[in-house]
């Protein structure tokens, strides 16, 4: 798939995104409510995550489905008060990349996931995001220093570790370590093959 047309998709999936949460916009706004507040608010949900995972697993759910409907909320919040731009989306990727690091946090401290198994993958995910926030970088103008697009794979395995921990908690089937090595061989396959795409990219 072409880098054009990875954003038509993007941007379709995006209008269905603001379509669904409008009607929550006005009370956001009413309040006084930015893009920023709902993504810096993410992150105290997903802290209350790792403080209850242990002690308590129903608060743990509702404060990581809290962090996920904020963080689904931020950009199209921007969008509708005509507020985004892409030093928005890095603050955004920031706040989302953090989030998500303290959730695989989590689940290592709730025994879910072995730590050695956590910060390979980290690593690699990492890695792959910052490959690919460069090369997408020199394909799309930014109204801003540089685009923090780090496209449809470091995505696709976020969106999956979420929904594999909601099927894990009602499975009862530990596979974090099986998954997660998986999800790391892709990552840094995906990794090297951006390396090679930046190395021997000609001017």
């Amino acid at each position: 798939m072409k880098l054009k047309e990875k954003y038509n998709l993007y941007y379709k999936t995006r209008k269905i995104r603001d379509i669904i949460f409008k009607p929550l916009m006005k009370i956001y706004v009413f309040f006084g409510i930015t893009p920023d507040i709902l993504s810096y608010l993410g992150i105290f949900m997903i802290l209350g995550f790792v403080l209850t995972i242990k002690s308590n697993l129903s608060f743990a759910i509702l404060f990581l489905l809290l962090c996920l409907f904020l963080d689904g909320n931020d950009g199209v919040l921007a969008r509708y008060t005509k507020s985004n731009s892409d030093k928005g989306k890095f603050k955004d990727m920031v706040c989302d990349h953090i989030t998500f690091n303290i959730f695989i946090i989590g689940l290592v401290y709730a025994g879910f996931l072995g730590g050695i198994y956590a910060l390979i993958f980290i690593f690699a995910l990492t890695l792959s995001k910052t490959f690919r926030i460069i090369y997408n970088g020199l394909h799309i103008k930014s109204n801003w220093y540089f685009i923090t697009t780090a496209g449809s794979v470091p995505f696709a395995i976020v969106v999956i570790s979420y929904i594999g921990f909601f099927i894990m908690i009602f499975s009862r089937f530990l596979y974090f370590n099986q998954l997660y090595t998986l999800f790391s061989i892709i990552l840094f396959i995906d990794a090297l093959y951006m390396y090679i795409k930046l190395v021997y990219k000609e001017k």
